[in-house]
């Protein structure tokens, strides 16, 4: 298998899409926003992380919050593969991190600055920098052994009508919730979804007629018909993956999009006729994930994670989105 990502390549992006961090940045990116297993985690990464992702484009504060969470822990996941590879005598090795950090001053040269005013300029302290180097290169090692076509293949077949085309016939209930409510309103609406699914499920109600009784959507009228969706569109991704768990017949537990709390209900499967090689680029990017998530569940349990409240954080228990103290 060709490699997936060379030294030089990991060089070339971590070199570009540095925005120079203003005096205020700099003096709130110094603070900690976790740890892992007592090493920082720094707010100014995740800052840096998030104007990438923005790009330039202003974003409501509901909006940056979520971002930075996920931003966090990208991070801390990040740190705990790193962790896990280390374990397994898999991370790269220090001659590798210092070659790498050698191209680097070699590259900067050719545009006349120094790796110290790189890193001034991108608000970096040079340990992040070699962290980051370590991460590169450990993690693309890690995919080259196990992003084989025998294991892309073999997750296509697991997960095919994520991949292959498929498109499902599907109708929904909706509660809606302002997505600025509290907790208490989004458990109502829970509360009031899952009784309705006992009712659909024990057959006491047809999903139409729940739809047309309950659903504060434009399509309950239609018994909540939203026609063909794809897997990846047009629906939010919380609402797809669970509709594609479902088989014809079957209904949901309760959902959660930014609209509010939905019930699924799967009317027909219309198969796909995509093969695991058509599908390709969105594989790689799945499995990517899937072994990403993998190491850092397996890892976890070993680690300590501590958030200090100075970003925002997903509660590791529930799941629920904290804001910063």
């Amino acid at each position: 298998m060709p490699r997936l990502f060379s030294c030089a390549a990991a060089i070339c992006l971590l070199l570009t899409g540095v925005c120079p961090a203003t005096a205020a940045e700099s003096s709130a990116s110094n603070a900690v926003a976790a740890r892992v297993d007592g090493q920082p985690v720094r707010y100014g990464r995740i800052q840096r992380e998030v104007q990438d992702t923005l790009k330039g484009r202003p974003a409501p504060p509901e909006e940056m919050r979520l971002l930075e969470a996920q931003a966090l822990e990208q991070f801390i996941g990040r740190r705990l593969v790193l962790r896990y590879l280390a374990g397994q005598k898999l991370a790269a090795s220090e001659v590798d991190i210092r070659l790498s950090l050698e191209q680097v001053k070699k590259k900067l040269k050719t545009q006349e600055t120094t790796l110290a005013d790189y890193l001034s300029r991108a608000g970096l302290q040079e340990d992040e920098f070699r962290e980051a180097i370590a991460w590169e290169l450990s993690w693309q090692a890690y995919l080259e052994q196990h992003m084989t076509d025998a294991n892309l293949q073999k997750f296509f077949e697991q997960h095919r009508r994520d991949f292959d085309g498929t498109q499902l016939n599907v109708a929904h209930i909706l509660w809606k919730v302002d997505p600025q409510a509290g907790p208490d309103a989004w458990e109502a609406a829970t509360k009031q979804a899952t009784a309705v699914r006992a009712q659909i499920t024990q057959e006491q109600v047809p999903f139409a007629q729940a739809a047309l009784q309950n659903s504060q959507a434009p399509t309950a009228r239609q018994g909540g018909n939203l026609g063909l969706i794809s897997r990846h569109e047009p629906m939010p991704e919380s609402f797809s993956q669970a509709a594609f768990q479902l088989q014809p017949g079957e209904t949901s537990p309760p959902v959660t999009t930014a609209f509010g709390v939905h019930l699924i209900y799967c009317q027909r499967v219309q198969p796909g006729q995509r093969s695991w090689t058509d599908a390709r680029p969105e594989l790689e990017t799945a499995v990517m994930r899937f072994l990403f998530d993998f190491v850092v569940k397996l890892q976890r349990p070993h680690s300590q994670v501590e958030y200090t409240g100075a970003a925002p954080h997903f509660d590791p228990t529930s799941g629920k989105l904290v804001p910063a103290q």
